[in-house]
């Protein structure tokens, strides 16, 4: 049996569910590299060390992929890190995205995916889908705290997400443009919303 048949043979027998997680992996660090207009499914499949036909018994299209690969980001990225009864403010999430190079990465996806939403429906659906639940993620944060007491019981979840949503895509696309500490002003300004949302501060005259 030569090399070919021998790897054809392995990867016939990976489990489907493992299968899948590897694409959506490889699709991950593959938009992450050349963005999502520039990755292609076969160099998808490449990542995956499958072959193309693979990656289509898994996923009807790219865009699927994409799907897959933001609900990732949210969960591994975002998720635990703001549903956790002690979760923290926005100053410490603004600062992981800055700093973070896997959270680095997953955004520059999201901005990828961003500059061809306007050409294709279904990427601006993947996004409008993605930015919905993350935000409904501090949306559940910020009531839970308001719950608590360490969040002013006046401030609007909703607004608050959309401050909080606004800063990290903000200092991670600036940050995206050019590397020279500029998009680490957002970190300051994050301090600033945790200051204006703490109970102790009182209401703004």
């Amino acid at each position: 049996m030569d090399d070919t048949s021998s790897r054809r043979t392995r990867r016939a027998r990976v489990p489907s569910e493992i299968r899948r997680g590897q694409l959506v992996e490889a699709a991950r660090r593959v938009f992450a590299d050349a963005g999502y207009d520039g990755a292609s499914t076969a160099a998808i499949a490449d990542a995956a060390d499958c072959q193309e036909t693979v990656l289509y018994r898994h996923f009807p299209s790219k865009i699927a992929l994409l799907r897959e690969v933001l609900a990732a980001i949210r969960v591994g990225s975002l998720g635990p890190a703001i549903t956790s009864a002690e979760a923290p403010g926005a100053e410490p999430i603004v600062a992981a995205a800055l700093s973070d190079e896997e959270k680095r990465r997953d955004l520059g996806i999201v901005v990828s995916a961003i500059s061809v939403a306007h050409r294709d429906p279904d990427v601006a659906d993947a996004l409008v889908d993605a930015f919905g639940a993350a935000r409904a993620m501090i949306v559940a944060v910020v009531t839970d705290g308001r719950e608590r007491g360490r969040i002013r019981a006046d401030a609007d979840p909703e607004a608050v997400a959309w401050l909080w949503q606004g800063l990290v895509l903000a200092s991670v696309m600036r940050d995206s443009v050019r590397r020279d500490g500029v998009a680490d002003g957002a970190v300051a300004a994050a301090r600033l919303l945790d200051g204006l949302l703490d109970p102790a501060a009182g209401t703004p005259g």
